[in-house]
């Protein structure tokens, strides 16, 4: 029978810390196996911009700018961002609509005769808002 070897306490302390880094790196390893999805989901769930955010717009189609009518109630019209809310201010009045759920827009507004600054507000759900003034000259004689 081979006798006893005895360990130094250098040898013994380096030989146990490496026993328990394997351990370690055992149950690590094998906590890695088991949840794999407590790592990936850490590696997915970061997803970059990959597409410009949407910014409020007002694109009025009727009526033009600096024109001149001869009919007191003028069609407003144009499109916006979906469900946004518009004002229409001059110095008439005001009035509000909503927009669709496309974004279209129309409203007939009173002119008075003469000049009218007319302008056109929207607001969306955030908070945004943007405006477009227009001048529609009303004339009651016939063109």
């Amino acid at each position: 029978m081979p006798k006893d070897v005895v360990l130094s306490t250098k040898t013994f302390v380096i030989s146990h810390l490496t026993l328990l880094l394997l351990s370690l790196a055992f149950f690590a390893g094998l906590y890695y196996i088991l949840y794999p999805e407590r790592f990936q989901a850490a590696v997915t769930e970061y997803s970059p911009v990959t597409k410009e955010p949407l910014s409020l717009f007002l694109e009025i189609s009727s009526p033009e700018d600096d024109i001149l009518v001869s009919d007191g109630n003028l069609i407003i019209s144009g499109k916006t961002g979906p469900d946004s809310t518009i004002i229409i201010s001059s110095a008439l009045g005001d009035t509000g609509l909503q927009a669709g759920s496309d974004g279209q827009f129309s409203k007939v507004f009173p002119l008075s005769p003469g000049p009218n600054i007319i302008e056109i507000s929207t607001f969306d759900l955030e908070g945004n808002s943007k405006s477009v003034t227009k001048s529609v000259y009303f004339t009651e004689e016939k063109i």
